[in-house]
């Protein structure tokens, strides 16, 4: 693990768990098992993603942490119908995940704006790469298909239609990040697409697997309504919107990186077929071990 576990609180009933909140930057290899070991730690009750952004941000205050760069999401642009997302565009997500994320940005311009503190958001799209956690219970899509096909089993999919995703790949997004930190120039939360600026449809994907894995394997695509079918308690009580949930399977999401470009003279260099080919591999060999 990337980092030792001594030392961690005994968590008690009496406790405040905002305070046993862990905010943790780990490496990609690492995650899912330090993401493990601290839930069970925690009896389940321990979060590591910054769910409380305004404590994260108050100790960097304190500390006078030289730079703070801010983990957002494209999901942000949910409710968005433009073709190219853009950084400028007004956005109202409205289901739970993104809107936290948004709510987050603004706490952390409130933070630039009112102590002078130099912050980046980044608003990470689609992030693919061989250290992904391919045995959680929805992994990523391209691991998901690379885990599928070394059984030789039929994936199982939700959209068979044209809407296309933005992918960028997992190096390429851990160098823009080195460029972040690095950078001398102080960011007043300034907002920046972490993509590659092209998309990719489900079937443009699984035909490049097809191709690079040689093998001939038909999907199994199913209503996309049912997407979340795993996740039983998001229809217990008053259930998740079935139609919202197909509107997110469907929905187009390629953002606009012209301003990392212009920036930090960044732009992805791993294209889609190279990326796939090395999750593919990695996979294989991982996998085998088993």
């Amino acid at each position: 693990l990337p980092f030792g576990f001594r030392g961690l609180p005994t968590l008690k009933t009496n406790d405040n768990l905002d305070d046993l909140v862990q905010f943790a930057r780990v490496i990609r290899k690492g995650q899912p098992k330090f993401r493990k070991a601290l839930l069970k730690k925690y009896s389940a009750k321990c979060v590591i993603t910054g769910c409380d952004v305004i404590n994260v941000l108050e100790a960097a205050r304190k500390k006078n942490i030289k730079k703070f760069i801010f983990a957002s999401t494209s999901a942000v642009y949910e409710a968005n119908s433009e073709k190219i997302f853009r950084e400028n565009l007004k956005i109202n997500p409205n289901l739970t995940y993104s809107l936290t994320k948004y709510n987050a940005e603004k706490v952390c311009v409130s933070y630039s704006l009112n102590y002078g503190m130099d912050i980046i958001i980044c608003r990470f799209f689609n992030i693919y790469g061989e250290h992904a956690d391919i045995h959680r219970k929805m992994p990523p899509f391209i691991s998901y298909i690379a885990k599928e096909f070394f059984y030789n089993r039929r994936p199982v999919l939700f959209n068979n239609s044209n809407a296309k995703r933005d992918y960028i790949y997992i190096e390429d997004l851990n160098k823009i990040l080195i460029k972040m930190v690095n950078s001398k120039k102080k960011f007043k939360a300034k907002i920046f697409n972490i993509c590659s600026g092209k998309g990719y449809s489900v079937p443009d994907l699984y035909s490049k697997f097809l191709k690079i894995s040689g093998k001939n394997i038909k999907p199994i695509y199913k209503n996309p309504m049912k997407y979340w079918d795993n996740f039983p308690k998001l229809f217990k009580y008053k259930p998740l919107s079935r139609l919202r949930i197909k509107k997110e399977v469907y929905k187009n999401s390629i953002g606009d990186n012209s301003l990392i470009v212009k920036e930090f003279k960044f732009k992805a260099s791993t294209n889609i077929d190279e990326g796939i080919r090395k999750v593919y591999e990695y996979s294989l060999k991982t996998l085998s071990k088993k």
